[in-house]
This record gives structure tokens, C-alpha cells and sequence, in this order.
């Protein structure tokens, strides 16, 4: 903006007697000169101007006007009072140019003259109605509506307020001018005649500036301080400048042994008197907030060490009796005590509120004064916040954060927790810990503290936090800058850390591990204490319903087998538990679907539960026998020649390994008898477990050790041939397996065109004869087919199983995808799922949104009339799952809903595909029997808007190339797995411009080849979101064996590419 000086000329009106300053003389401008928008509100609240107002005394950039949306005020005078305020609080520079570049000229029926006289003849239109509401009555009607047009301003600088993120001196100003336009609008309550009922409006404003004007609630807060000299200024200037004042201020210092962090501390507690410091031996951060709610408890008996008051120094305090923690010193400013006397009797304050703050995060100035507000009748206050990365940070980055993920948009609101619940069980993880504030008492009365040294505390927190509560106050407003940096604690960031940089609890790890293993292994720990600190709570308290109870604890449990336990040393004895956890996810699955409904088997699972939790399970005793790790030692070496070379060496140290252990065990039970194991035919899953002694690592480790018994008798030689047997029993049992399946795949193919479905199949094999012809100009032989485009339509006709009719559908194909690609669990347990009836999958359903490979599924409905569009965040899909094109995007919920013509249309759309069937369009058999379903999820595209489709052509389980498609599916570039240029043109014509390679191509070609491993022929679609791999479809008879290939000799290398014996009839 540049604003300049204006002056009034009077026109045939009255000169006032007195001269009023315009606003430019108001500010004494000599100079020109550029500043801020914060000087700006900074010299207008020196000059304790309470209004401003601009619109013609100046010219402003068009561009930036547009960006900040800012218009004038329809029917209402005055306007430029608003316009002005809203314009100057958003600029970054105002040029001042103490110039009268402007004439006010101030005449009869101008707006600017206020003497000016309302009659019937020159009323506005859209001020007859008040005119006659007032009996024609030209001066009420003129009064009336001058302070009606003072509400509607005076409102709309409160949501201004309400919904900005504005600097210390333009908050502080904003709030000025906002009970400054009250007290000019507040007279609208003495009109009983309200034709424009902007009353109502006027008391919500009165409500909100009463709350500006009482600061009755004390809010404490709790910040952390470990080695963050670097941020840590930043932190604390963003607390002792709130807006809101009544704060009581916990520092912890957590044994920092950097230079300044302690000094910091020291001196912003110096100069606050609102501030506590405590200085304490390093702990971790969980005891460091563990301090400051233990210290506003009232668990503390503070004693002075300072016996008298210096000016400019700190008092010093001991904790007597009990210090779990060894705080070393407590500090306090001495403007805190007025004489020596006070210092005895300083003790904790009370507080109504509780925040925690990390100290190299930092709040707007704001932050607590829109919170407290909102704690009326609540537990939680949860607030969005803004990430800011640090420069060198090695992890993805994204803007996605937990209040995203549970609001999805939807603007601030009061849930109830059981609102929370449901989207809890459709997303399955939660965090919380400096994301809001919390109302102290409930804090205490749910006895709920941090876990000492662990990772995930926020996990544990947060959920038996808002699983406790009764309401929950959503405020969407992002009032905290989180900043991700590499020298952080936060075990998602494993790279580029150094040695001093790791919390002390993990120090002793890295005598095992490198120091990215040492924080992967200590997340499984912290994953495991915090499982065993939920249940051994809920044993003793009942504090959650048993149904809540086993879900979090089976979601944390699936947690931590995504995890991959596989460490060949295990110094915390985790593998126990690992195998524990194991069992509990299949029983966690099971409970989900039965829980209520068998009680009996409830209480069988506790017992079951409960002995494995203290002994294990058989299964992990069997493999812990010497017999078994023998075995894997020979299986895991013999892959390359150098192991084979040192085989020895492998063998003898795993077997002296397994003599330590034993020692050790033997020293335990020596101590304490009840550590002693049962014997292995009293555990629940012995029966189960046996088929363990028949793995090929068991029976190689039996075969050494009977060898190595009888080396005199030649025990080594008669090895030899043993491993000869043990091989080749092996090798028949996988062909049988093989050769069984082969003939149920069959079976199930002559099953399926018995009868009338037998005349079905010759009369589409004649359909795709007859297209083919069409298409390709020669008669195919489908019973024995040579090209690719043939061996779709082979598959389409003559490979009739179950299994394409499940992954063609396109919700339970999600099942499948999950369980192949984050489970370990046999293929028959995946078909037995699959073939059930899709409404009897809603849970399972639900759980795939746990599976980081699929984007979210937010619900699935028989019918478009069942959509509840009030549940769904601002973009979606909307699909069908059995046919192709039954697809609408939204991209603004609330445009979408309102243009109520697109609506139906699409809906029309939608239910009409669901109730066609596919295969009548197709002829591809597989679509046939899928139950039709629509279903809605996550809108990829919203978040990128050039969203390629990345498929991936996996022949034999291996990718021979791979067809990029654009946005539009109007091009197809085809590429080598290597990324070099794949030399056909496929369906359609190559793009002009080349795909860039994506740079997580390896990880995608191994998702590809895992989910191949059922099939010999697959294409697997995938996404590239915001450095996030996502699964799409699985596709089985692409393009439904018409795809134009160029040049045509390809079509014959492709189908020579797909090897299989199902092509031979």
C-alpha cells in the first residue's frame, strides 16, 4: 500500500467550526518513509487510536488484494473503517507519503456529509424496509441503521480476529478496535424494533469481548529443555508474549550439556516472575513433563536454599523428602516473593489448565487466549498446528497431521469421545501430548502421567487421555510451529544422528547395534512397555471398556509386527514377547468379530493371553531349542559361497550362544524357582506348535547334532547323505503341494462351466473369436494361445477361479493387498477371508486403513441414498467395485453439494453402474459374481494434481516394463524396470515429454513382485503421492485382450514373456 495525505473541501455545506485533523495528520507523518504492518499497529496503539479507516487515501497492489480476498462491506456505512483495518493488518510494507494527494469533497447528498437529511424520495432501497419499520421516520431510521452497520463491521473484525494468526502488536491493536466498534455498536439493544436482527449478532460479539476482558482461569505450562540453545529464545518469547497473561511456567531442565541451554532458562526466569525453573538430572522428556504435573500437584515440599532477597538474582529451592526425579535446584525470580518470609512459604500454585510445550517449538502469541475460551465444558482443547523443517532434514516431508486425519476439514466443533472412538477405530493410531490443552483436574482424577524412557509417549498419552474424557473441543486454528529437525529424539528420524545426540537410555544398545538398528530396536521396546503399562493400568484400574481396551492394545500389537522383528542379538529379551505379541493379533482379530457374542471365549483368550505373557508361547520355545537355530544358521549361510566357506565358524558360534544362554537361564531359576519354565506339553498351542519339528531348520539341526554324537562312527559322512534325504523330501513335498493346487485350480475351473455355464463359455469364446477378428485381422486359436492379447483371453475364458473374481472386486482386493504385503499368514487363511460375503467384512474392511500401502476408505454403501455426505471430508471418491468408469471425484465438498444438478447427475451415474453387471459389457468372467457395492476414499488426485498411474507389467513375478500413464489416461510411456525406454507403443500414443524416474522405483518394483507371488501374470497399479507409495488395482486381463501394440511383433514377445502351463488344453 502507499497511502498518502488528503484534505476536505466543503461544497455548498456547512464548514465545521473546529477542523478536525484528518487520520494521515493523526500520525504526525513528516517524512516519507516505508514500514511494517506491525510498526504500523505499534505507533497506532502509542497513540491510543481505538479506530482507522481507508480506502480512496491511497494505491494498493491488485495482486496481493486478490490473495487476501478483501472486499468492501455490501450495505452497511462506514465501510471503509473495515476495509481499512482488515487491509492494514494483512500488508507486509505501507509506504507513507505525507503528501495531500487528495480532495474529500464533502457535499449535500454525499455520504460524507452526516447532516445529510433521509426523506422517502432519496432513501436507498435496501433501507425502505427499516424506513418503514419505522414509521417513515427519517432520523430513527438514519440512527437505526448507522449502528446496525456498526455490528455488522464490529462482527466481522471478530472473526477476523478469531480466524487470523496475527504478530504481537496487531493482536493486541485488533483487540482494541474490536471493544472500541462494540461500544459504537453496542446501542442497537436499546431498539425493541430489530427489522435487520443484527441484536443477536451484536451479544455473540459481547461474549467474546467479555472473554478478551477476563483472564480468571490459570493455565500452567510444562516445556521441556534438553541441549536446544539454538531454538530455545524463540520458544520462550512465544509464552511470556501470550496475549493471554494468567500462565504459571514450568522449565525443566533435563541435564542439558550444551553451552546455553541452563543460562537461557535462568535468565528468562530471571526477568518473568511467572516462571519456574527446575534443573534436573537427565531422565528423558516423560520425566521432564512428569515434573511439572507432579509439581502442580502439590507432590513437591519445596525449602529455600537463598536466605535473603538480592535484586537481579534467583532464589534457589531444594526438594525435601521424596525426589524421584533428582531435581538438582528449583530457581525462582526474586519479583516473585516481596520479602525473606515469602520464601518460606513458597509452594505450588493451583491451576485450572495444563499445555505442554517442546522447547524448540514455539506457539502464536494467541495461542492460549483462543483456548481458554473454548475449555468451557470440556476436557481437551486440541488445536491443528504448521510444520517447519529445518534445513538438512533427511526424512519425507508432508503437511499432514493427527487433527487433519481426525477433523478431515470440518471446521472447530465439541465432540463427545465416543465421536472421537469411531474415527479412532476407522484410522487405528493416535498421538497427542503438546497439541492442546487439557483441564488439570480431569488430569488428576484419571491418575495419567508419562512412561519414563521411551519412545511413542505421545501414543500412551493421548489415547487414554481422550478415551477418558467426555468432550473434546476441535479448534480448527494451527497455533503452534512444530519444527522437525535431524537432531531430534523422534525415533521416525534414524539418519544422520550422532553418537552424543542419543538419549542415554539407548547408549547401552550401541554395544550391539549401530545407532539406526539401536533406535528401530528401542521402538519395538517402547512399543512393548507401553502395551504391558495399558494392561497392567486396566488390570488394576478398569479404566477403559473392555472393547476399547483390546483395541488399541491389538492396533499397537500390529504396530509392532510392521516392524519386522528379525535382530540376530536381542540384549532386552524382546523375542518373547514379539511371539506373544503374534498370538494376540490373531486373537485381537477374532475378538473384533466375537467379543460380545461369547463370553466363554473371552475369558478363555484372558487365560490363554495371560500364559503367554509370563511364559511364551511353545512355538518360541521350539525354535529357541538348539536344534532349530542350528538349522537356520546352515539354511541363512548356505546362500552365497563365503558362508559356505565359513560354515563352521557360524555353526560353533551359534552353538556357544546357545550354552551362554542356558547358563544364564540356570543362574535365574537358581534365584528365583518361579522363573522356571513349564514343561512344553502345558502350553495352549503345543499341538499347534509340533509342526514346527517338521521345518527344514529343525530336522537339519537334529540331523548335526545326532551327527556330531556319533562323529566317531562316521556321523559326519552318514550327514552327508542325510541332508541328501532331508533335501529331497523337501523338494517332493513342495511338487505335491504344487501339483495339488494345480489340480484344485482344475477342479475349480470345471466346476465352473458345468452345465448351462458350459454353453455360456463357448458362446464367449465365439464373442472374443469375432472381436479379434475385428480388431486384429486373423483368427485366434484361444486353446492354445501365442500372443499376449491371446493369454488374456485365455485367462478370461479358461481360468475360471475364485480368487480373480475376490481381486477383481475392488474393495476386498484391499484385504488381500494388507495381509500380502503386512502380514504373515498363509494363503488359505487370505481365501477363506475373501470368500466371505463383503457386509460380514466390515471390520476387517475398517482395519485396512491401518495398511500404509491404501489410501483411506471412509465408508461402503449398498445404495447412493445410504452416503452420508456430512461424515465425509471436503474431497473424496466416489466408486463402484465391479465394473470400470463407475467414478465420480469430488474436489469441494461444499460446491459439489450445492450445485444440486451436478449432485444428481453424478448419483445417477453412480447407480447405474452398480446396478449393471459388468461382465454383460465385457464378457470378462471374473466381474460376474462380484456383490455390487459403492464405496468412497481418499481423493489421491487432491494432492497431486498431475497424478500418474505407475503400472507395472509382472511377468512370472518379475516386471518386464512398466506403463506410465498421465492424469487424463490419454498417454502411456513404457519403460524397462531400469528406466531405460521400453521400445513399443501400447494402447496409447507416447507422451512427447518423458516421465522422470521415481525415485522410490526400487521399492516399487519389490511391492509389485510380493504381490505377484500367486500369480504369472499380474498388473499392479500404483501411486506416487507426496513421497507415499500407493496400491491401486490389481488388474488380471488388461484392457480386456484388446490392447493395440506397436509394433504388432510385440504382442507375440510379450505372450512368450508369459510362461505358464494353464496355456496348455
Amino acid at each position: 500500500v502507499v497511502w498518502f495525505a488528503n484534505k476536505h473541501l466543503y461544497d455548498n455545506v456547512n464548514i465545521p467550526e473546529t477542523r478536525q485533523p484528518t487520520l494521515f495528520e493523526y500520525y504526525n507523518f513528516d517524512k516519507e518513509c516505508q514500514i511494517s504492518s506491525e510498526e504500523w499497529a505499534s505507533k497506532t496503539l502509542q497513540m491510543g487510536r481505538k479506530s482507522f479507516w481507508f480506502t480512496v487515501m491511497g494505491m494498493i497492489d491488485f495482486n496481493f488484494l486478490k490473495n487476501i480476498k478483501l472486499k468492501h462491506y455490501d450495505y452497511a456505512i462506514l465501510e471503509d473503517n473495515l476495509f481499512g483495518i482488515l487491509l492494514f493488518m494483512q500488508v507486509s510494507k505501507i509506504y507513507i507519503l505525507p503528501k495531500q494527494m487528495y480532495r474529500n469533497r464533502v457535499r449535500p447528498n454525499s455520504t460524507m456529509n452526516h447532516d445529510k437529511k433521509v426523506t422517502a424520495s432519496n432513501i436507498p432501497l435496501f433501507l425502505q424496509t427499516v424506513y418503514y419499520s419505522f414509521d417513515k421516520d427519517p432520523e430513527r431510521t438514519k440512527e437505526y441503521f448507522r449502528v446496525a452497520s456498526w455490528v455488522l463491521l464490529n462482527n466481522q473484525m471478530k472473526l477476523f480476529l478469531q480466524n487470523s494468526h496475527l504478530s504481537y502488536y496487531r493482536c493486541l491493536l485488533m483487540r482494541e478496535f474490536v471493544k472500541y466498534y462494540f461500544s459504537l455498536a453496542k446501542p442497537i439493544f436499546k431498539y425493541k424494533n430489530d427489522p435487520l436482527n443484527v441484536s443477536s449478532i451484536c451479544l455473540e460479539v459481547s461474549n467474546y469481548i467479555k472473554v478478551l476482558t477476563m483472564q480468571t482461569k490459570t493455565v500452567g505450562v510444562v516445556i521441556p529443555i534438553y541441549n536446544v540453545e539454538k531454538y530455545l529464545r524463540e520458544c520462550l518469547d512465544s509464552v511470556i508474549n501470550q496475549s493471554y497473561t494468567n500462565l504459571e511456567i514450568i522449565l525443566v531442565n533435563d541435564g542439558s550439556t550444551d553451552e546455553n541451554s541452563l543460562n537461557i532458562a535462568k535468565e528468562y526466569t530471571l526477568k518473568d516472575k511467572r516462571i519456574t525453573l527446575f534443573d534436573k538430572k537427565n531422565g528423558g522428556q516423560s520425566t521432564a513433563r512428569n515434573v511439572g504435573i507432579e509439581y502442580f500437584s502439590g507432590e513437591y515440599k519445596l525449602k529455600n536454599k537463598t536466605q535473603t532477597i538480592k535484586e537481579n538474582s534467583l532464589i534457589g529451592f531444594n526438594i525435601e523428602g521424596n525426589n524421584p526425579y533428582e531435581i538438582y535446584t528449583v530457581y525462582k525470580s526474586y519479583k516473585a516473593f516481596n520479602d525473606e518470609k515469602d520464601l518460606t512459604k513458597f509452594t505450588y500454585p493451583i491451576i485450572d489448565y495444563i499445555i505442554f510445550l517442546d522447547s524448540d517449538d514455539y506457539w502464536e502469541l494467541n495461542c492460549i487466549e483462543e483456548c481458554v475460551p473454548r475449555m468451557d465444558g470440556v476436557d481437551v482443547v486440541w488445536f491443528d498446528y504448521n510444520k517447519i523443517y529445518e534445513s538438512g532434514f533427511l526424512d519425507q516431508k508432508n503437511d499432514w497431521t493427527w487433527f487433519l486425519g481426525y477433523n478431515r476439514n470440518s471446521g472447530s466443533k465439541k465432540i463427545s469421545s465416543k465421536l472421537w472412538l469411531e474415527r479412532y477405530k476407522h484410522i487405528g493410531h493416535f498421538a497427542f501430548v503438546w497439541q492442546g490443552v487439557i483441564n488439570f483436574r480431569f488430569l488428576k482424577n484419571i491418575d495419567l502421567k508419562f512412561i519414563d524412557g521411551i519412545f511413542h509417549q505421545d501414543v500412551h498419552f493421548g489415547f487414554l487421555l481422550f478415551a477418558q474424557s467426555s468432550y473434546i473441543y476441535l479448534l480448527s486454528k494451527k497455533l503452534l510451529v512444530y519444527r522437525i529437525r535431524n537432531g531430534a529424539t523422534t525415533v521416525r528420524n534414524f539418519k544422520n544422528n550422532l553418537k552424543d545426540e542419543i538419549p542415554f537410555y539407548i547408549q547401552e544398545l550401541l554395544s550391539y547395534f549401530e545407532i539406526k538398528t539401536a533406535k528401530e530396536y528401542y521402538s519395538i521396546y517402547s512399543w512393548i512397555q507401553i502395551i504391558l503399562n495399558v494392561m497392567h493400568s486396566h488390570n488394576i484400574k478398569n479404566n477403559l471398556h473392555s472393547d476399547l481396551y483390546y483395541l488399541f492394545i491389538g492396533n499397537l500389537s500390529e504396530q509392532i509386527l510392521k516392524l519386522k522383528f528379525s535382530y540376530k542379538q536381542d540384549p532386552m529379551h524382546l523375542s518373547g514377547f514379539i511371539n506373544f505379541i503374534k498370538t494376540f493379533v490373531g486373537l485381537h482379530r477374532i475378538l473384533q468379530n466375537n467379543m460380545q457374542k461369547n463370553s466363554v471365549q473371552l475369558n478363555q483368550l484372558q487365560s490363554k493371553l495371560s500364559f503367554q505373557s509370563q511364559h511364551g508361547t511353545a512355538k518360541q520355545r521350539i525354535q529357541n531349542q538348539l536344534s532349530y537355530k542350528l538349522g537356520q544358521t546352515m539354511i541363512v549361510n548356505s546362500k552365497n559361497i563365503f558362508g559356505i566357506l565359513f560354515m563352521p565358524v557360524y555353526i560353533i558360534s551359534t552353538l556357544l550362544s546357545h550354552k551362554q544362554e542356558q547358563k544364564i537361564y540356570q543362574e535365574k531359576i537358581k534365584k528365583d524357582p518361579s522363573l522356571k519354565l513349564p514343561s512344553l506339553e502345558s502350553y495352549p498351542d503345543y499341538k499347534e506348535a509340533l509342526k514346527f519339528k517338521n521345518h527344514l531348520s529343525y530336522k537339519l539341526g537334529q540331523a548335526l547334532i545326532k551327527a556330531n554324537k556319533t562323529w566317531y562312527k562316521g556321523g559326519y559322512v552318514r550327514f552327508l547323505f542325510e541332508l541328501r534325504k532331508i533335501y529331497k523330501q523337501k523338494t517332493m513335498k513342495n511338487s505335491l503341494i504344487l501339483y495339488k493346487n494345480r489340480d484344485s485350480n482344475k477342479k475349480d475351473t470345471t466346476r465352473s462351466i458345468r452345465g448351462g455355464d458350459r454353453l455360456a463359455l463357448g458362446l464367449d469364446e465365439q464373442y472374443f473369436i469375432k472381436r479379434h477378428e475385428s480388431f486384429f485381422h486373423y483368427k485366434p486359436d484361444f486353446r492354445n494361445p501365442k500372443t499376449f492379447n491371446e493369454k488374456i483371453i485365455h485367462r478370461i475364458l479358461f481360468d475360471r477361479r475364485d480368487i480373480y473374481t475376490f481381486l477383481a472386486d475392488k474393495i476386498k482386493v484391499r484385504l488381500y493387498i494388507q495381509f500380502i504385503l503386512e502380514y504373515d499368514i498363509s494363503n488359505g487363511q487370505i481365501y477363506k477371508l475373501l470368500s466371505k460375503n463383503i457386509d460380514e467384512l466390515s471390520e476387517e474392511l475398517k482395519n485396512t486403513n491401518k495398511c500404509s500401502y491404501l489410501p483411506e476408505i471412509y465408508g461402503i454403501y449398498k445404495h447412493t441414498d445410504e452416503i452420508d455426505f456430512d461424515f465425509l471430508p471436503n474431497s473424496f471418491v466416489i466408486k463402484t467395485n465391479h465394473d470400470w468408469g463407475g467414478v465420480v471425484v469430488v474436489n469441494n465438498k461444499a460446491e459439489f453439494l450445492a450445485d444440486s444438478s451436478k449432485k444428481i447427475e453424478s448419483l445417477t451415474k453412480l447407480q447405474k453402474h452398480l446396478d449393471r453387471n459388468y461382465y454383460d459389457v465385457s464378457k470378462e468372467w471374473h466381474y460376474k459374481n462380484i456383490t455390487p457395492r459403492i464405496f468412497i476414499e481418499e481423493n489421491l488426485s487432491q494432492k497431486n494434481n498431475d497424478l500418474k498411474d505407475y503400472r507395472f507389467h509382472v511377468f512370472n513375478h518379475k516386471t518386464q516394463f512398466i506403463q506410465v500413464a498421465n492424469s487424463a489416461h490419454t498417454c502411456n510411456n513404457l519403460y524397462y524396470p531400469d528406466w531405460k525406454i521400453f521400445p513399443i507403443m501400447y494402447l496409447n500414443k507416447r507422451d512427447s515429454k518423458e516421465i522422470q524416474k521415481p525415485y522410490k522405483l526400487k521399492k516399487m518394483l519389490k511391492l509389485a513382485s510380493l504381490l505377484s507371488i500367486d500369480f504369472d501374470y499380474i498388473r499392479v497399479d500404483m501411486y506416487l503421492v507426496d513421497s507415499k507409495i500407493y496400491i491401486g488395482e490389481l488388474t488380471f486381463t488388461p484392457n480386456c485382450g484388446k490392447a493395440k501394440i506397436e509394433p504388432a511383433e510385440w504382442d507375440l514377445k510379450l505372450g512368450q514373456m508369459w510362461r505358464s502351463d494353464v496355456f496348455k488344453l
